[in-house]
Parts: C-alpha cells; structure tokens; sequence
C-alpha cells in the first residue's frame, strides 16, 4: 500500500491482509481525532476496509473560523 502520512513524506507499507482505517491509524500511533483519511481518492470513514493495492491518505483535519 501506498501511504502519504501527514507530514508529507510518502512510505510504502505491505499489508499481509486487509485492514480498516482505525486498526491502521492506531497500528501507526495515529490519534483518529486529528486527521482524515482518503483512500483512493475518497474520505474514507473508520470502517472502510484497506487493500495491500490501495493509495491512502492521512492528512490534518484543520478547523477554524
């Protein structure tokens, strides 16, 4: 899987087996409160499930008035 993280850099990680968005973030010490995550070019929520094939994502969620 091809992974661009939220400090820009893009990381290549092998998945043995699908994944969802949560068990990822939490195995890469990522607080899901803080980002967004867009798998193949679409937001995805905490359940999608994630193929060893597939682009993600994980970019700040910035707020602000």
């Amino acid at each position: 899987m091809n992974l661009l993280l939220p400090n820009r850099k893009n990381r290549e990680i092998e998945l043995k087996k699908p994944c969802s968005v949560w068990k990822l973030l939490r195995d890469l010490e990522i607080n899901p409160e803080t980002v967004i995550v867009i798998v193949n070019g679409a937001l995805a929520t905490p359940d999608v499930m994630i193929n060893d094939s597939d682009y993600v994502e994980i970019r700040p969620a910035v707020s602000g008035g």
